[in-house]
C-alpha cells in the first residue's frame, strides 16, 4: 500500500517536473529568439547608419546632406541607446582634440563654414564612440556587408547603359541614373560607361571596390567576390583604381611567393598576367585621355589644385585658412601660380580642391592637419596593414573626402590609439 502511494507520488513528482522543464526550455528558447532578433534588428539599424556616414562622404551630390546625416545620428541611437548615455574614455579624447580644431577656426572661418564642419565632425565621434565599444571586428563586418554590393552594382551599370541607355536619365550634378541606383559620371574608352554607384564619381567607387577586394582575399577568402570585384574595378576606368590594383596584385602575389605556396604562387602569377593583357588597353586608353586626351582636363585641374592647395598653406602654415571655401579660392586666385601650362577652362571656374590630403593643411595648418594625418596612417578600424593605409592616402589624394565623417572617424580612431596604454603604463 505505502509502496503503491509513493510509486504514485513519484511519477507525479516527475511530471511536474517534466512540465516545469519544459516551460522553462521554451521560455530560454523564446528568450534566446528575442534576443537574437533584436541583434539582428540592431545590427542592420547601425549598418543604415554606417552606410548614411558614407554616403555624406562621397555620396551622389543631388543627395541632401544635412537630412542624412540627422538620420544616421538617429539610427545609431535607434540601434543602442545604451551605447550613447556615456562617451568612451579614448573617444572623450577626440572630442577634446575636435574642439580645439572648432576654437582654432573661430579666427579664420565664418559662422556657416564652422557649423557645417562641426555637424560633420560630431557625427564622426558618434561613430568613433559606437565602434570602439563594439570593437573592429563589428566595424569591418558591417563595412563589408555595404561594400560587397557595390561590385554588382557598378557591372550592371555598365551592362545597362550599353544594352538599355534608353532607362537612364540626367540627374544634378550630370550623373546618368537608372532608378537611382544605377549610375554613372560619363561615357569612357571602347564607348563603356564608368559607374560610380552611390558616389559623385568613380574615383570615390574605387576606392570602397578596393576596400572590399581586400576583405575578399583576406578577410572572407572568397576569390569569386574578389574576381567580380576586380572587373569592377577595371570598369571604373580610375587611373588610381588602376595604380592601386596593381598594388594589391603585387601583395597578393608576394605574400604567396613568402608563405612557400608555389602552386599558387604559379597560378598567381599566370592570372596577373592574364588580367594585365586584359586590362592593359583599357589602361592605356585611360592614361592617354587623362594626359593627353579628351579627359586631360582631369589631370590639369588635380595637378593646379595641387600646387594651390601648398601655396594656400603657405599663407597660414601653423592654423590654415579655415573652412571656409570663399577663403581659399580668393586667396589660391591671387597667388602667383604660373597657368601657362595649363588649359584656362580647367581651372577658370574652380569652386574647391580635389586634394583631400592637402586639404588638412590649408584648412587647419600644420597644427591640426599633421595629427589628423598621423592618426589616418595609423588608424587600426579597416585592418589591412600597409596596403589599405596606401589605398587610403593614394585615394585621398585625388578626392577631397578628408573632413567628412566617414573619414574624419578613420583619422579620429588612428589618432586615439596614441592614447592606449600598455602594459607597463606607457602610451602604446
Amino acid at each position: 500500500m505505502l509502496a503503491g502511494i509513493l510509486a504514485s507520488f513519484q511519477e507525479k513528482s516527475l511530471k511536474i517536473s517534466f512540465r516545469h522543464s519544459k516551460k522553462m526550455e521554451i521560455l530560454v528558447q523564446k528568450e534566446v529568439e528575442t534576443t537574437a532578433g533584436r541583434k539582428k534588428s540592431s545590427d542592420r539599424l547601425r549598418r543604415a547608419s554606417l552606410l548614411c556616414a558614407i554616403i555624406i562622404s562621397g555620396g551622389l551630390l543631388f543627395i541632401p546632406r544635412i537630412p542624412i546625416l540627422i538620420l544616421a545620428a538617429v539610427l545609431i541611437f535607434l540601434a543602442h541607446p545604451r551605447g550613447l548615455n556615456t562617451l568612451h574614455v579614448r573617444a572623450l579624447y577626440a572630442l577634446y582634440f575636435v574642439a580645439i580644431i572648432l576654437v582654432i577656426a573661430l579666427t579664420n572661418s565664418t559662422v556657416e563654414a564652422l557649423l557645417v564642419r562641426a555637424a560633420n565632425f560630431a557625427l564622426a565621434i558618434v561613430i568613433l564612440n559606437l565602434y570602439l565599444r563594439l570593437g573592429q571586428r563589428e566595424f569591418q563586418s558591417d563595412l563589408e556587408s555595404i561594400t560587397s554590393f557595390m561590385p554588382i552594382q557598378a557591372i550592371t551599370t555598365v551592362v545597362l547603359a550599353a544594352t538599355m541607355p534608353i532607362i537612364f536619365t540626367t540627374l544634378p550634378g550630370d550623373v546618368e541614373s537608372a532608378f537611382l541606383l544605377f549610375n554613372y559620371h560619363s561615357i569612357g574608352a571602347f564607348g563603356l560607361a564608368q559607374p560610380n554607384g552611390i558616389f559623385w564619381e568613380p574615383g570615390i567607387l574605387q576606392l570602397f571596390l578596393h576596400i572590399n577586394l581586400h576583405y575578399a582575399i583576406w578577410k572572407s577568402r572568397s576569390y569569386r567576390r574578389a574576381i567580380i570585384t576586380v572587373f569592377a574595378i577595371i570598369l571604373t576606368q580610375s587611373t588610381t583604381g588602376y595604380i592601386l590594383l596593381g598594388l594589391q596584385a603585387i601583395s597578393f602575389i608576394y605574400y604567396l611567393y613568402r608563405n612557400g605556396r608555389m602552386k599558387s604562387f604559379a597560378i598567381g602569377n599566370a592570372a596577373l598576367l592574364l588580367s594585365a593583357y586584359l586590362v592593359l588597353p583599357v589602361a592605356i586608353a585611360n592614361f592617354e585621355n587623362k594626359f593627353s586626351g579628351d579627359l586631360r582636363g582631369s589631370f590639369f585641374a588635380r595637378q593646379y589644385d595641387t600646387i594651390a592647395a601648398i601655396e594656400v598653406w603657405k599663407s597660414a602654415p601653423l592654423t590654415g585658412v579655415g573652412f571656409d571655401i570663399e577663403s581659399y579660392l580668393e586667396i589660391s586666385r591671387s597667388t602667383s601660380i604660373n597657368l601657362s601650362q595649363y588649359d584656362q577652362t580647367v581651372f577658370s571656374e574652380r569652386i574647391g580642391n580635389t586634394n583631400g590630403i592637402l586639404t588638412l593643411f590649408f584648412t587647419m595648418g600644420i597644427l591640426c592637419g599633421a595629427p589628423l594625418l598621423i592618426g589616418l596612417l595609423r588608424q587600426s578600424m579597416l585592418g589591412g596593414g600597409l596596403v589599405i593605409r596606401l589605398i587610403l592616402l593614394v585615394s585621398l589624394f585625388t578626392e577631397p573626402l578628408v573632413l567628412f565623417p566617414f573619414f574624419f572617424f578613420l583619422s579620429l580612431s588612428g589618432l586615439v590609439e596614441l592614447t592606449k596604454r600598455k602594459p607597463n603604463g606607457q602610451p602604446a
